[in-house]
């Protein structure tokens, strides 16, 4: 039988607005859930596997917005989804570096934890 990988954090499904930024690119993105040690963007044409990128994202039912630097752990484009399936494409980021104060912000108003 093979043995699933468990994840470190709970993910929270949200629909959020941010920018996602690397060295040759600034785009707008949707996140679509977050973690503690991460989020999924929704995006058209996601960086490429291990890209260092930094997140600016909207909290929502706030003006705030949560910095981060990450970096790309896992991609999915379109050619990669199948016709019927509900997968949108986009990039997992699993955050490297992200202050104390928004890291707080986002366990109280995003995550619901402290």
């Amino acid at each position: 039988m093979a043995r699933q990988k468990q994840r470190q954090h709970d993910r929270v499904d949200v629909e959020v607005g941010a920018t996602l930024e690397d060295l040759d690119h600034i785009l707008s993105v949707a996140v679509l859930n977050i973690s503690e040690g991460g989020v999924f963007v929704r995006c058209k044409n996601p960086p490429e596997r291990w890209t260092d990128v930094k997140l600016r994202m909207k909290v929502p039912n706030s003006n705030r917005e949560i910095y981060a630097k990450g970096v790309v752990v896992w991609r999915l484009t379109a050619a990669d989804i199948k016709p019927d399936s509900e997968l949108s494409p986009g990039a997992g980021i699993q955050f490297t570096e992200i202050n104390e104060n928004d890291h707080q912000l986002l366990k109280r108003r995003i995550l619901g934890t402290d």
